[in-house]
């Protein structure tokens, strides 16, 4: 019963991740917006109890993070990278 609940919790923030990526009218970066949600829930929890009780009991693996998430990022941000800008900044003044 324990391990299912677990997995419906990991289920359901994935979905939330998803679909705060597939907002296609906010034009931040994915990683801003994960930025947002986190600093969002930890004001949610310093004026909720019950949704401190709910966050507390949310449980990140470090090999999600390690093998999922970080890549994720590192992709997302390569991606949207200005080389022109990057080359710009590579060089000394």
């Amino acid at each position: 019963m324990h391990e299912e609940w677990r997995m419906v919790e990991l289920v359901g923030g994935l979905i939330a991740f998803l679909v705060i990526a597939a907002t296609k009218r906010i034009r931040l970066p994915f990683s801003v917006l994960l930025v947002f949600v986190g600093a969002g829930l930890k004001v949610l929890t310093e004026f909720s109890e019950e949704m401190r009780g709910i966050v507390s009991r949310l449980t990140l693996a470090p090999n999600l993070v390690l093998y999922v998430f970080l890549p994720t990022l590192i992709f997302e941000l390569a991606y949207h990278l200005d080389v022109r800008q990057l080359r710009h900044n590579l060089l000394p003044s």
